[in-house]
């Protein structure tokens, strides 16, 4: 395979540096811009016509903090151009942003406009509790501005026009990562355009402990931050949702590459399926077998997301039934969201034979077998400890024993 077009939606503070080093190296060292040449590609922005053009002649676009407004230009004369990003939790986004600015080099300050030596000097010498309260513009919303295609010190409508507008453009980005987990990003990368996954997660201008924010730093300014991520916290968590489904998905195209995936199976009439934890299970973010009510059970988890391949599909309407052992925490229920095959399932839950049954409204049926994917979405993931049940410090959301899909009756 070729490399592909390719534009890294690079925010700040996310390891992008890191990543998009890795991008380069699948490249020829024409293919991109080289060091030297950003501040003249910086510069180059104001006549945008012209720099859009000079993009396009790119095959690799790196190093620059471009938002999706010159992504949707680029791919305007360019439709080839595939996207990548990565997130980072916003809060720890934001804390790192003002240990990057503290630390800059003196040799930095004398290069620099007035109003950014004011910036510099300002997060070095005044408390941080002062720094936001002036600089708060700069680090409000940074990854949702960008996603939205708005810049840093535009304007902003409210809260909900930004993240709607931002929801809209990660729908384009094709490929999504997370700063904590670039190699599951490398991994999707490699077998989705055939990259060589030599990613060794060796973190570039990272800070050293001396230069973090201390404790009572943090804590000082933690409900400002959290206030001016209003757009970024909500933005990020269907960003982790994508990160995981993509990640997912690639696995799974990789076990059914290799031929030991189970054929789908197209259900006729009155014909039901029934998965147990007796059984191969595919899918992500699951823990071991352990004992359930009539037989084996599995926690989701670490993570707040779990899929599950089903290799079946029908050609009635049906419904999937999940009998659930138990729950890590009782309020997860009412925010639980159960997908399949990217469409959100509206469900009823009652208790059968001891255990908590979701049933979901009926599928609509399918004219040729396909695998359906099912997606568990917690707003949280929780250990037994944290409850104070056990010792058991493992993630965990809903304990599965089996899934049902079963015909709609006349």
């Amino acid at each position: 395979m070729l490399s592909p077009q390719l534009f890294f939606l690079h925010f700040n503070k996310t390891a992008g540096t890191s990543f998009y080093r890795y991008l380069e190296s699948h490249y020829a060292t024409d293919e991109y811009i080289p060091d030297t040449d950003v501040p003249a590609m910086q510069r180059a922005k104001f006549e945008h016509e012209a720099f859009i053009s000079k993009l396009a002649e790119l095959k690799l676009v790196t190093k620059l903090h471009l938002n999706t407004r010159y992504l949707n230009d680029l791919r305007a004369c360019q439709p080839g151009f595939k996207a990548v990003t990565v997130f980072r939790n916003p809060i720890a986004r934001t804390y790192s942003q003002i240990e990057a600015w503290r630390r800059v080099p003196d040799v930095i300050l004398s290069n620099v406009t007035p109003d950014r030596y004011q910036l510099l000097m300002d997060a070095r010498q005044l408390p941080v509790e002062a720094f936001v309260e002036k600089h708060w513009a700069r680090l409000s919303n940074r990854q949702s501005k960008m996603t939205a295609g708005v810049e840093q010190d535009e304007p902003i409508a409210d809260t909900s026009t930004l993240i709607d507008a931002a929801r809209t453009e990660l729908a384009k980005i094709d490929f999504v990562g997370l700063t904590h987990k670039l190699p599951e990003l490398a991994f999707q990368l490699s077998w989705s355009l055939g990259l060589y996954n030599g990613f060794n997660d060796y973190r570039l201008n990272a800070a050293r402990a001396e230069h973090h924010l201390s404790p009572l730093e943090k804590d000082a300014i933690a409900e400002q931050v959290v206030a001016l991520n209003d757009a970024d916290q909500p933005l990020y968590l269907d960003a982790e949702r994508r990160a995981f489904i993509q990640y997912s998905d690639a696995k799974y195209a990789i076990f059914q590459h290799s031929g030991r995936a189970p054929q789908p199976r197209l259900l006729t009439n009155q014909e039901s399926y029934t998965l147990t934890m007796e059984q191969p299970l595919y899918g992500e973010g699951w823990h071991e077998r352990e004992a359930g009510i009539l037989g084996s059970a599995r926690w989701a988890g670490p993570n707040r997301l779990s899929t599950l391949y089903l290799p079946v599909s029908h050609t009635k309407p049906a419904k999937l039934r999940f009998m659930i052992a138990s729950l890590i925490d009782p309020s997860l229920l009412s925010d639980l969201r159960i997908d399949a095959n990217d469409h959100p399932l509206t469900f009823t839950s009652q208790i059968e034979e001891g255990f908590l049954v979701l049933e979901t409204e009926a599928l609509p049926p399918s004219g040729e077998p396909h695998t359906m994917r099912i997606v568990f979405e917690s707003e949280k993931s929780v250990s037994a400890s944290m409850v104070g049940a056990s010792t058991d410090d493992r993630q965990k959301t809903i304990a599965l024993e089996r899934v049902q899909l079963t015909p709609v009756p006349f």
